[in-house]
């Protein structure tokens, strides 16, 4: 993904100029340039009580 890439899953997201996933290791990798951030935000899963 290129060109302010956005990735989404339930509340969770991370932005950055690219979003690269490797497959092989299973792994994201964001990257942002001279004038933008990467930026994530990492949404923690309910624990369900038992």
């Amino acid at each position: 993904m290129t060109n302010q890439a956005m990735l989404s899953q339930d509340d969770s997201v991370i932005r950055g100029t690219t979003i690269k996933y490797r497959i092989s290791s299973q792994k994201l990798v964001a990257d942002g340039n001279a004038n933008e951030r990467v930026s994530t935000v990492l949404q923690p899963q309910q624990v369900q009580e038992k």
